[in-house]
């Protein structure tokens, strides 16, 4: 019942499927309890659906409590499968890539080796099983193939890249086959796999990936359009998605045309994702402010005044979406945020405008001081980058022609030089 309300895609929904899997977890921990050798696969199963809800609302007490479900229901299947009932393989796959994904959620870099080894199994034994039963867990394959790409790419270095590759072409593969048998449940399915493939193939650099690329994004958009056409509650979040990929395919072509028209799909996912994240900010937020990051950059390659100042508008915009989500996640958040305000002051910076030259001082004086709570916990991690907000705050303030600033441009002199020294001597 918590998965077909979730299926619905509203939050009153969502919110009534957490309310369920939470009790069913209850109540089959309560009967494992009394019977084991019986309930404790259900329990399993409800303590990977409970994961999934949690994981969705995007709060940092509802991650660490999916976490914490997921391990255990990993455990509980691995245990069943060693004690000899190789039946559970398909349910300890499926728990293998949901730990995956609730670990690599929680934004660490060390879990990427664990999520990548969790894959990897999970892999392995989809690929036994499509051996012994074929065409029965082929979907899963696929699923656990996207992961896997994903995984791989996080790791950064070009073997991964290209091995990252290859799992994203096999996924869609076999999705293309199953969509032509069912196409009404697996088309979706397809899109989500070439938008992976889109991403990946982006990434190689080269021209003719970035034109593949292109063609699977064109696709993948334009299979979502035609779903959200007919369920929007569903699938908008995943038309947006699917827009800010192809705006993202398009700008790496070039050309004026081609430009324009990933501004135009970039403006339009940033419209879904306003409206998304007005019902739930934890859950669609961080999306809305990559939207209008991406939007912002890309009205400030136009170059004319009208865009400048849009630039300004939706990089304000990002900005407050950031500093929300700081307020439940600053340790990942407040680095988005000082980094948007770095990137935004440069590019007022190189204006002429009075205006705009104002407009960077506000931004550099908050990204100074976003950096200096980040560097009371992290210092050395983050020295470098108030250095470099330091810099771009004493270049904006000596823009400004206002005598009154003076004690703010030798005290920033001061801050900067100093940190300069510090930096040094880390570096040595």
């Amino acid at each position: 019942f918590a998965s077909r309300l979730t299926e619905q895609g509203s939050p009153p929904s969502r919110a009534e499927a957490l309310t369920c899997a939470r009790e069913a977890v209850r109540i089959h921990r309560k009967l494992a309890e009394e019977q084991p050798v019986v309930y404790r696969s259900s329990l399993a199963k409800s303590l990977s659906i409970l994961a999934n809800r949690l994981l969705e609302r995007g709060d940092a007490t509802s991650r660490n409590e999916a976490l914490a479900c997921a391990r255990e229901a990993v455990s509980v299947y691995r245990s069943l499968v060693n004690s000899g009932q190789p039946a559970y393989r398909p349910d300890l796959a499926m728990s293998l890539d949901n730990l995956a994904l609730n670990i690599y959620d929680q934004g660490e870099a060390a879990a990427r080796s664990e999520a990548l080894a969790l894959t990897k199994e999970a892999v392995g034994i989809r690929r036994e099983l499509v051996k012994e039963h074929s065409a029965l867990h082929l979907p899963n394959l696929a699923l656990s193939l996207n992961n896997l790409a994903n995984r791989l790419a996080d790791q950064g270095d070009a073997a991964s890249r290209k091995e990252a590759l290859v799992c994203a072409q096999d996924a869609v593969h076999i999705r293309r086959q199953l969509a032509k048998e069912d196409p009404s449940a697996r088309l979706p399915d397809l899109a989500l796999s070439l938008n992976n493939l889109a991403n990946h193939l982006s990434a190689q650099g080269d021209a003719a990936s970035r034109k593949e690329a292109l063609a699977c994004a064109r696709e993948a958009t334009g299979i979502y359009r035609q779903f959200a056409a007919e369920q929007p509650d569903l699938y908008r979040p995943d038309l947006a998605k699917s827009l800010n990929i192809l705006a993202n395919c398009l700008a790496e072509q070039g050309g004026r045309a081609l430009y324009n028209e990933a501004l135009a799909c970039t403006k339009e996912a940033v419209s879904m994702y306003r409206d998304l994240a007005e019902e739930e900010l934890s859950a669609y937020g961080p999306d809305l402010a990559a939207s209008l990051n991406n939007l912002a950059s890309r009205l400030a390659g136009r170059g004319d005044v009208a865009s400048r100042s849009e630039t300004v508008v939706c990089a304000k915009e990002a900005a407050d979406v950031y500093r929300k989500l700081a307020t439940d996640r600053p340790a990942l958040y407040l680095p988005k945020l000082a980094q948007l305000l770095n990137n935004v002051t440069a590019f007022l910076l190189s204006q002429s405008e009075e205006a705009l030259l104002f407009e960077a001082l506000v931004f550099a004086r908050e990204a100074v001081g976003v950096y200096r709570k980040l560097m009371a916990v992290q210092r050395g991690a983050y020295m470098p980058g108030l250095c470099k907000s330091l810099k771009m705050f004493l270049s904006a303030l000596r823009k400004q022609d206002d005598q009154s600033l003076s004690a703010e441009v030798s005290a920033a002199e001061k801050e900067l030089s100093d940190v300069e020294i510090e930096l040094a001597k880390l570096k040595s």
